[in-house]
């Protein structure tokens, strides 16, 4: 756990792994908390640092894991990169690097598909307009990590394509985020692709462009309004089947 929250401060494995719990402790107390935990990854991304950025991102997900790297480390380092860029503290390149380089190493966690043993198959893309992908493909690892049969499609599937993969695959869920598109365009889409969809077929969205229009989203249309209630969500829904066996 002391190696754990050194790494979370920015420290490289090599340089603590020897160090003594008195010696993780001081430097657990000394990094404090919040974005401080990733001073080290942050200089690395504004200097465009490619090799460092990947090698500080690999010891993190070799650690933690799929799913832990995914909601305790890339989300809120994510969350500080979208907020440095916004005030103009980041430049595009940056903020593309470090994406690209986050979407590589969750894409490599996503494994094949099993086909018929799947006990709950589900379909994950973003809606066309929005872009930003990485919240949908971390809901996929999430889901994966729960025993679900997930296929990841990225960004913008238009609603036939959806609709003719659920029917091919015998998908029993879509789950959409959406952090960019909101408003009516999005309300829109969703609902014609609500339409299109078997009425057996759940749609499940989340991300803050659902969360916006959450009192208008068509009926039969779960929300989520963060990872971990999908997580929960998903552990409920797959744990009967499991205890069964």
């Amino acid at each position: 756990m002391l190696l754990k929250k050194c790494l979370d401060a920015g420290y490289r494995i090599g340089s603590i792994f020897d160090a003594s719990d008195d010696e993780l402790h001081g430097i657990v107390e000394r990094s404090g908390s919040g974005s401080g935990r990733f001073t080290d990854i942050l200089d690395h991304i504004q200097r465009l640092d490619k090799d460092a950025i990947e090698q500080i991102l690999v010891e993190r997900f070799l650690l933690l894991g799929p799913s832990a790297f995914a909601i305790e480390y890339v989300s809120p380092l994510m969350k500080i990169v979208g907020d440095l860029w916004a005030r103009g503290d980041l430049s595009v390149g940056s903020e593309h690097l470090i994406s690209s380089a986050v979407r590589s190493i969750l894409g490599s966690a996503l494994k094949p598909a099993r086909g018929q043993d799947a006990r709950l198959t589900a379909v994950f893309c973003t809606p066309e307009g929005d872009v930003h992908e990485l919240g949908t493909l971390i809901a996929a690892l999430l889901a994966q990590e729960c025993d679900m049969e997930v296929y990841y499609f990225g960004a913008q599937l238009p609603i036939i394509d959806i609709s003719k993969a659920v029917r091919k695959l015998g998908a029993k869920a879509v789950c959409l985020g959406s952090t960019w598109l909101s408003g009516p365009d999005l309300l829109n889409w969703v609902g014609d692709l609500r339409e299109i969809l078997p009425g057996s077929v759940e749609l499940w969205v989340g991300g803050a462009g659902f969360a916006a229009v959450r009192a208008e989203l068509p009926a039969r249309t779960r929300l989520f309004y963060s990872l971990e209630d999908l997580e929960s969500f998903l552990q409920v829904q797959l744990a009967v089947p499991r205890a069964a066996q």
